[in-house]
């Protein structure tokens, strides 16, 4: 009787312990390529697309087109960079490392915080200042392009 009381104890606290692992959470599915839709610096709207009245039009330039494993990063300058992704702390970081030409003041990493993922709109918020931009921080609502 005694022998059955433990194994009833060991297999609820299993049960028990098993109930409280939690699946991997899925990442979202990034690989396509993106534009910008709309761009804060800071608090303020600096882009919003099909706007007349853009404080910085170059924004249109901006996406970012997502592979398997590489990303090519295109800032509203014009200027483009390569390198690889990866999402972190269960799906809510993105970084990109190993980036080239290295965008200034960054040494080939930029990350950023996932906001916000859908299949029509990925909102991302850079965690790090943007020295082209007064060093703002910088949150983009994008788009598939």
């Amino acid at each position: 009787m005694k022998t059955q009381r433990v194994h009833y104890f060991c297999l609820c606290l299993f049960l028990g312990l098993l109930s409280q692992c939690k699946a991997p959470v899925p990442g979202p599915d990034l690989t396509r390529n993106w534009k910008a839709s709309e761009v804060k610096e800071g608090t303020v709207i600096v882009y919003r697309e099909g706007s007349l009245s853009n404080i910085y039009p170059g924004y249109s330039q901006f996406q970012m087109a997502f592979q398997q494993n590489s990303v090519t990063y295109t800032e509203f300058t014009g200027d483009t960079f390569t390198g690889t992704w990866e999402l972190t702390n269960n799906n809510q970081n993105l970084t990109f490392r190993g980036l080239t030409p290295e965008p200034y003041g960054t040494e080939g990493l930029i990350e950023f915080t996932l906001l916000k993922w859908s299949t029509n709109q990925l909102v991302i918020r850079r965690n790090t200042l943007n020295p082209k931009t007064g060093d703002q921080v910088n949150e983009y609502t994008l788009i598939p392009k």
